[in-house]
């Protein structure tokens, strides 16, 4: 997906702040963890937030290639690979399972969503911590009116420009990202979909519960989206 883009993506995201998000991460991982310190992070992209948690005995995985490279360099202290929310499969448990940056959303379907906390479940130790960054709902995702969202970073002697406008398509959100790339030696366009699954709270809270995880949402202890919160039922 970000086979052409991922050098590009801290750039664009520049405005989130890692540093602050995983300082909180870590309050609820003190408020809310067993103590221990093997932490694993699902869809960490680039590992903006991976690279802080050096106190843990960290490992990572996204579904792109492009994104574990960068991670790895992002974050040399942990150990990333290639897997899928859904089905990636360890022959170990961890403290701590994160699934950040609304990353979620990515599973699509309800079935994958429920695929995804079944396999947290699984690799999560004996009162482990699982932290859920969620995309928007069915009810926040707004395309009417249709409105053009634009990024323009500079990087290096590179100019980048992105554009989209949201689409929706039953509860999945349809985001078609439009990429000028400018160089001495011309200008590229490139084009991605990303296709994120709208979830209720009620829906998300029903998924945790037959993974038999006991969960709740806490909307002011994180980020704007708030944090879903889970153990072991």
């Amino acid at each position: 997906m970000y086979s052409k883009t991922a050098e590009f993506y801290d750039a664009i995201h520049s405005f989130k702040d890692y540093h602050t998000e995983a300082f909180l991460v870590q309050k609820l991982i003190r408020q809310h963890g067993n103590g221990g310190k093997r932490l694993l992070e699902g869809a960490c992209g680039t590992g903006g937030h991976l690279k802080y948690f050096t106190d843990f005995q960290a490992e990572a995985f996204d579904l792109d290639p492009s994104m574990v490279e960068m991670a790895r360099k992002n974050a040399p202290q942990a150990k990333v690979f290639v897997g899928d929310l859904a089905d990636f499969e360890l022959d170990k448990q961890f403290d701590v399972i994160l699934c950040l940056f609304s990353s979620i959303g990515y599973v699509q379907t309800l079935e994958r969503l429920q695929a995804t906390l079944n396999n947290f479940k699984r690799h999560l130790a004996p009162g482990g911590l699982i932290l859920v960054e969620p995309w928007l709902t069915p009810q926040e995702f707004v395309v009417d009116p249709p409105a053009v969202h634009v990024r323009e970073v500079m990087l290096r002697n590179i100019k980048v420009c992105r554009m989209h406008i949201p689409e929706r398509r039953g509860n999945q959100s349809i985001i078609k990202f439009h990429y000028m790339i400018g160089t001495p030696q011309g200008i590229d366009f490139h084009q991605e979909e990303h296709v994120l699954g709208l979830f209720s709270p009620a829906e998300m809270q029903q998924a945790f519960t037959k993974a038999g995880l006991k969960a709740k949402f806490e909307p002011y202890s994180f980020m704007a989206r708030g944090v879903w919160i889970a153990h072991h039922g």
